[in-house]
């Protein structure tokens, strides 16, 4: 009986806790990142060596493994020492174990651009070196330069995970050489159906992602012609319209406030409205994905959190890393 009217007490501060803040307060009390801690604990796989994105996975992924670890570092600000049932080792021996000939990550279910860019991407983080040398030749195939590139390869998101490739491998002059094809293939030959509210904000986000991460290899007047007057003012008015509240994928809220943001249409009002969405997603110490998802995952976590890390004023104000 008495660990029953425990129990209760815990579930009912809990809901207290939860429903009582603003969602500003909420996101910054240490109530929250103590139970963001404990929910990573709950998606590490020891036996297995990494992180998995759901509950229910047996299988862990280079894409969970840099969540998680993202996530621990930077918003928790946690050593890897300090994983208290993963040995950092042998996580960084399994992402290894990957790695396929001619020179890039090899996952079940996933593009190997993807594994690679979040492989790459962990090697940067932290001391541990992967010590593994990507097939040039493999990228360039994979990039606009290949003239029979396949259509879904020209998915915007695919091609910036090739651009953050030649970053990450610290080749500059190949990034600038890049940079004024891909500028012109995004901004004025790629078509995409921007008929749902998903795919115009999606769209944009990686538009915008291109330019912003284009930024010190072109000059501003090439990015501006890439933003015409007419298409400018349309994109405006067409955002304005979108409400936050609306959005039911997690992402979408991130990619509505770094739009408005970028385009200067911030509202005084927008991040309470988005943090108040965000808040909607949250369940048992993690966050969903989609808003009608039974339990959360790692990918709705990290969206979460990389939204916290560039646009909430408590962690923005700390200089965390974006």
């Amino acid at each position: 009986m008495i660990f029953s009217i425990i129990a209760l007490g815990f579930i009912g501060g809990y809901i207290y806790f939860k429903k009582n803040l603003s969602a500003e307060e909420f996101f910054q009390s240490s109530q929250f990142r103590e139970g963001i801690s404990q929910y990573l604990e709950e998606f590490s796989t020891p036996d297995k060596n990494g992180f998995k994105l759901t509950k229910e996975s047996s299988r862990v992924s280079i894409k969970a493994t840099f969540y998680a670890l993202t996530i621990y570092q930077r918003f928790l600000r946690k050593d890897l020492s300090r994983l208290t049932n993963l040995n950092p080792d042998a996580m960084f021996d399994k992402i290894r174990s990957y790695y396929v000939s001619p020179g890039y990550y090899l996952e079940k279910d996933e593009e190997p651009i993807f594994s690679t860019v979040k492989a790459f991407s962990i090697d940067f983080q932290f001391p541990q070196d992967l010590n593994q040398e990507i097939d040039l030749d493999w990228l360039k195939e994979n990039s606009l330069e290949n003239e029979n590139l396949e259509n879904n390869k020209l998915d915007p998101e695919y091609q910036l995970a090739v651009i953050n490739i030649y970053r990450l491998l610290s080749l500059p002059e190949k990034v600038k050489e890049l940079s004024v094809p891909y500028l012109e293939y995004y901004c004025y030959q790629y078509k995409p159906d921007e008929t749902t509210e998903q795919s115009f904000l999606r769209t944009k986000f990686y538009q915008v992602a291109f330019m912003c991460n284009l930024s010190g290899a072109v000059s501003s007047r090439s990015q501006g012609n890439c933003l015409g007057k007419k298409d400018t003012e349309a994109t405006k008015e067409r955002l304005s319209k979108i409400q936050f509240s609306q959005l039911t994928n997690i992402k979408e809220i991130f990619f509505l406030y770094h739009l408005k943001d970028f385009y200067n249409i911030l509202e005084d009002s927008d991040l309470e409205k988005s943090l108040k969405a965000i808040k909607e997603f949250y369940f048992e110490n993690g966050f969903r994905e989609n808003l009608n998802d039974q339990s959360p995952n790692l990918t709705g976590t990290y969206y979460a959190i990389k939204f916290l890390f560039q646009f909430h004023p408590f962690y923005n104000n700390q200089n965390m890393v974006r």
